[in-house]
């Protein structure tokens, strides 16, 4: 899920930084869940859960349309 949101989320690599690095190559293949991992699942899960929320907007009232720079591949 949070790679699908990505984009959306400021400073999302350096949120999810301690739980991405016990996926890296030079990492043990026994993981170690820790106090850093715990709090970085929990603080991206707040941030995927609350408002801002991405959803369908309601067409009887008016918005606001936001957009992102385009990013580069």
């Amino acid at each position: 899920m949070v790679n699908f949101y990505h984009c959306y989320v400021q400073n999302c690599a350096e949120v999810i930084a301690p739980i991405t690095d016990l996926t890296k190559g030079h990492a043990p293949n026994v993981v170690e869940w820790g106090e850093r991992q715990e709090r970085a699942f929990v603080q991206i899960k707040n941030i995927l859960s609350n408002e801002p929320i991405l959803k369908l907007p309601d067409l009887e009232r008016p918005f606001i349309v936001q957009t992102m720079p385009q990013m580069r591949l």
